[in-house]
């Protein structure tokens, strides 16, 4: 038998580059798969229009965040450790910036103050309620605990905390919120002192009150 000779021999096809192409051909394929994107892409859209809120005229925007965020009551604030505004504050950075002083200013908060302990944090920046325009007001419950009251007012010296709220009407004529607004107003009075001053003062005030029977817890 003979050898085969090269005119027998298939000769392999030669792979072809779109850069190869006449630009017309590759135009043409390009559309074509541009097309086959856009079609996946409609198919995978919904069927109805997407809401948005932010392309409303501001009167209307306004009137929708009053309706959600303002309160015919007051808003109860237990737990400032969890600083979290209402979900339709935090949607966007945009409905924040429109909707955050809505909630703040146009609401009344009940911040519930236990044993006289600081309910606020030590950084007043650190929640939304110790915003200077919010409206709070203080209800206080548990023990005359002077220990408590004592760092209270010694952080609020300090400038690392807020000053008791003023009690709110569910306090009534009770000893606890007065106590807790007269330490601080007696600190105020008094300047620019050292706090072992004041402390000397408020342990005067303070054993003047237990004289005529009033008791105060320190655990």
């Amino acid at each position: 038998m003979g050898t085969p000779t090269s005119q027998g021999t298939v000769p392999k096809r030669k792979a072809v580059n779109a850069a190869d192409l006449p630009p017309s051909i590759r135009s043409r394929r390009l559309k074509d798969k541009m097309g086959c994107v856009e079609e996946t892409k409609r198919k995978g859209r919904p069927t109805y229009p997407r809401a948005s809120l932010l392309g409303l005229p501001a009167e209307l925007l306004n009137r929708i965040y009053r309706d959600v965020l303002v309160e015919d009551f007051k808003i109860a604030i237990i737990e400032t450790n969890k600083p979290q505004y209402p979900g339709l504050v935090a949607v966007c950075r945009k409905t924040y910036m429109e909707s955050r002083l809505i909630f703040l200013e146009e609401n009344t908060f009940s911040v519930y103050c236990y044993d006289l302990k600081n309910p606020l944090p030590r950084q007043p920046t650190s929640h939304w309620i110790c915003h200077p325009t919010a409206t709070r007001f203080g209800v206080y419950e548990g023990s005359l605990n002077w220990r408590n009251l004592m760092e209270w007012v010694k952080l609020w010296h300090e400038g690392k905390a807020m000053r008791a709220p003023k009690p709110s009407l569910l306090s009534g004529g009770r000893l606890m919120p007065k106590l807790a607004s007269g330490s601080f107003s007696t600190v105020e009075a008094m300047g620019k002192v050292e706090w072992s001053t004041m402390e000397r003062v408020l342990e005067g005030v303070r054993m003047a009150l237990e004289d005529v029977g009033v008791a105060f817890g320190y655990m």
